[in-house]
């Protein structure tokens, strides 16, 4: 979602999964280069590449420009810079931005094996004007936090379990309850439930709220928004 042709209303973008064997799986609209006009970026499964769509502030676009991300990698979810999470090699990767938000290059972190990271979300968790990648990870019921150290390079991930056999499939952070801490939100499809991990502000976590989604409700991705005005 954003607004596409600049009329101060927000505007709605789809993927269709079927066509060209691209399978787009994930769509994000940000500013890529610099402009102030919206642009997308696409990870598309099926062709094993990021497609970037550079906007004309008008509700159109250039034709795609696409990025590799790597043989059989199934790029499942994007944030920018750009980060997204291959599900199946069990890896993450992220594509480095030069200062006119030029795509430059690109430095892969693998996960441990087999615990399929499905989605990512970014914040700076210890107040460090850092910004670190939280990961969650499907087979293994865990989130990965990975550091920044200030220079695009990341630390070793630190997991935090989100229960035995939950199978995390969307995270989103934010501040939940006006601490001045950024707390972590994660939809956990087959236990319909949403577990909230609140962060301490210092690379911490404590224990996870659980709060029932609704019987058979299976909720497979999880958005942060102000919803009702009351700020």
């Amino acid at each position: 979602m954003g607004d596409f042709n600049q009329d101060n209303r927000i505007d709605i973008t789809v993927s269709n999964f079927a066509g060209d064997q691209s399978r787009s799986q994930m769509m994000i609209s940000t500013d890529l280069n610099n402009d102030s006009i919206l642009d997308i970026a696409v990870a598309n499964t099926g062709s094993n590449t990021i497609g970037i769509l550079i906007g004309f502030g008008n509700g159109s676009f250039r034709s795609s420009r696409t990025l590799s991300t790597g043989t059989d990698s199934r790029p499942t979810f994007l944030v920018v810079d750009i980060v997204f999470a291959e599900q199946v090699v069990n890896s993450i990767t992220i594509f480095l931005a030069a200062p006119n938000r030029t795509l430059i290059s690109k430095i892969t972190y693998s996960t441990v094996p087999g615990v399929s990271p499905s989605s990512i979300a970014v914040g700076d968790f210890n107040n460090g004007n850092h910004s670190y990648s939280v990961v969650v990870n499907y087979e293994n019921g865990a989130i990965g936090i990975y550091l920044g150290n200030g220079d695009r390079t990341f630390t070793n991930a630190m997991d935090f379990s989100v229960g035995s056999g939950v199978q995390p499939t969307s995270v989103s952070v934010t501040d939940f309850n006006n601490d001045n801490r950024l707390h972590i939100a994660v939809a956990a499809a087959y236990h319909n439930a949403i577990y909230v991990l609140l962060g301490y502000g210092n690379d911490a976590l404590a224990y996870k709220l659980p709060f029932a989604s609704g019987y058979l409700y299976n909720p497979l991705q999880i958005v942060v928004e102000e919803f009702n005005d009351d700020g």
